[in-house]
């Protein structure tokens, strides 16, 4: 009975010791920042979990810049404020997975130094915020007497339109102002009125005109139609004072360039019936309207594709890619790659942008094409229409244009005049406000809302109600995949291979709930066989793969959670890996 009553006493001993352990800690690793007299932070050592992000705010003194870190899979946010005398920034580290220390450093801020004719100079600071800082805007005090600034000219001979973006190759960047004289008076017919003058026919036979801004003393407003007829130009600049051209003005030309600025309203496709115009130099001579906004995410995406070193692995889709890919686990998963996430807005052709990118790519290259099957109108790159949205989105880089053949594309300067018609309705802002400074709603954020692969990193909820987000329906019936619809996006694919890129196609996610009524079964096994059958590139994933429940979905249907973009992105490294070993010899 006393040994019964002994074991009994210990039993409860033990079960109260172990009701009493401490629990053990979570998994941590140790992050130090080393000190930096010039840099202020809250504090220099911080604990976060292994696999984590850390996003650490700091101030850097005025007139300067982090110019190194000593990580790898870092993201500086845009300039997020001053504090005395301080401009304040966040730095997020990613994927931490063993203790570090961090050595932060400085550099003096770009600057760029302008140097004009008569010996003087200039200094005008960055606006900060970009990889590649936008140039100085049209100022027409850079200009000589009787010439118009249409570039600025590096110290290399690169010709940078104002207002677009240029290498940083340095904190000092040199440019001088690259200027054309106006073609004489004596070359044009015109009529004059009370306060303008309107040009009614060119006298040249030279293959360069350029329109003067004023006329006996008055502005130069109009062009008549039939005043350009039959040209062929090598470079035709407009001015700055003209405000509308009339429809048949440049009927049956040839244009090779197109210079004029971006003030100009009154311009439509009518003005240039039977003609070609190849390329188109708008220039900056407003500010900005659509800066900080989604739309401006393009030209910071391409910037880094511009200025990483490739191979690149580039994640090419509308704005499911944006919200779809966990950048870093790709990071770390190929480590041979810079990733770049290319995600933009789906519902404007994609023919454009997969232009861009395909002269911006490099041999090596691995791109991942996840066409949105909710617009397949748009994704599949088979129509020629250029949509306004292609000026908002390289409003901040009108350089991006001149990347593209434009006898490719009709509606060109009808889209320009809607884009110019919204610009007057919103508010102007500043090459200084950049996307990752805001959330999807316009809202300032306090940490970025953009990673500097070009991830949405902003926390997204899972949706446990499972409700749908929307009417708009994706498509998974073989029919919809017509000749012209499946030649499209082929004819991209085969671009890209012909510069040395490697292809797969991968279906974009989707909440399996949002499918069109036709998209049975049946038909979905039909669309991924017909589409397997035809696609000129390798077929990664299959739709059921990317079908996920709408738990996983944050604000539409094809946008993910942050949970369920980590899960998507998992189940793709690992059809990848597969794909890439099966393609070894």
């Amino acid at each position: 009975m006393r040994q019964a009553r002994l074991s009994w006493l210990l039993l409860c001993c033990l079960v109260l010791l172990t009701s009493c352990r401490v629990p053990t800690p979570p998994d941590t690793v140790q992050i130090v920042f080393e000190d930096n007299p010039q840099i202020r932070m809250e504090k220099q050592v911080f604990r976060p979990l292994r696999g984590e992000d850390l996003s650490v705010d700091v101030l850097v003194p005025s007139g300067q810049e982090i110019a190194s870190v000593s990580y790898e899979r870092y993201s500086l946010s845009a300039k997020l404020g001053e504090v005395n005398g301080f401009d304040k920034y966040t730095l997020t580290l990613h994927a931490l997975r063993y203790p570090a220390r961090i050595r932060l450093t400085l550099a003096d801020r770009c600057i760029f130094h302008i140097v004009l004719e008569d010996g003087k100079t200039e200094d005008i600071p960055d606006a900060g915020g970009h990889l590649r800082p936008n140039s100085p805007a049209w100022d027409p005090a850079y200009a000589p007497e009787g010439t118009v600034q249409i570039a600025w000219e590096t110290e290399d001979g690169t010709l940078v339109t104002p207002g677009s973006r240029t290498d940083r190759t340095g904190s000092v960047i040199s440019l001088r102002p690259c200027c054309l004289p106006f073609t004489d008076s004596v070359c044009f017919s015109y009529e004059t009125y009370a306060d303008h003058a309107v040009i009614t026919k060119v006298l040249s036979g030279d293959v360069q005109i350029v329109i003067p801004e004023t006329l006996e003393e008055l502005p130069v407003k109009g062009i008549a139609p039939g005043a350009l007829q039959g040209l062929t130009l090598d470079t035709l600049v407009l001015p700055t004072s003209l405000t509308s051209v009339a429809e048949g003005a440049f009927q049956d030309c040839t244009i090779d360039t197109l210079c004029f600025f971006d003030t100009l309203t009154g311009i439509s496709d009518a003005a240039f019936p039977g003609t070609q115009v190849h390329t188109l130099r708008l220039i900056a001579a407003s500010a900005p309207v659509w800066s900080g906004t989604y739309f401006d995410t393009l030209p910071d995406k391409l910037d880094r594709l511009m200025t990483t070193p490739a191979p690149h692995l580039l994640l090419f889709c509308g704005s499911s890619a944006r919200f779809g890919w966990n950048s870093p686990m790709l990071d770390l998963a190929f480590p041979e790659y810079s990733v770049v996430n290319l995600g933009v807005y789906a519902y404007a052709n994609m023919l454009p942008y997969a232009r861009m990118v395909t002269s911006l790519a490099a041999s090596g290259d691995l791109l991942l094409s996840s066409p949105e099957m909710d617009a397949i109108d748009c994704q599949f790159c088979f129509m020629q229409t250029f949509a306004p949205e292609w000026f908002a989105m390289t409003e901040s880089n009108w350089d991006l244009l001149g990347l593209l053949d434009l006898t490719e594309f009709t509606g060109v300067f009808d889209s320009f005049s809607a884009f110019q018609k919204q610009k007057q309705r919103m508010e102007k802002h500043s090459y200084a406000e950049v996307p990752s400074m805001f959330d999807e709603d316009g809202a300032p954020t306090l940490t970025p809302s953009y990673n500097a692969y070009g991830d949405y990193v902003l926390y997204r909820e899972n949706n446990l109600s499972g409700r749908l987000f929307g009417v708009k329906r994706a498509y998974y019936e073989p029919d919809m995949l017509t000749e012209s619809v499946l030649s499209g996006l082929n004819a991209v694919y085969d671009a890209l291979i012909d510069k040395g890129v490697s292809v797969y196609f991968t279906w974009s996610p989707r909440s399996a709930q949002s499918i069109s009524e036709g998209s049975a079964g049946e038909n979905i096994r039909l669309t991924e066989e017909k589409l397997r059958a035809h696609l000129h590139v390798p077929m990664l994933s299959s739709v059921t793969d990317s079908l996920l429940p709408a738990l996983y979905f944050y604000g539409t249907d094809n946008h993910l959670s942050t949970e369920g973009s980590a899960l998507y992105t998992h189940a793709l490294i690992e059809q990848l890996r597969a794909a890439r070993e099966e393609a070894l010899p």
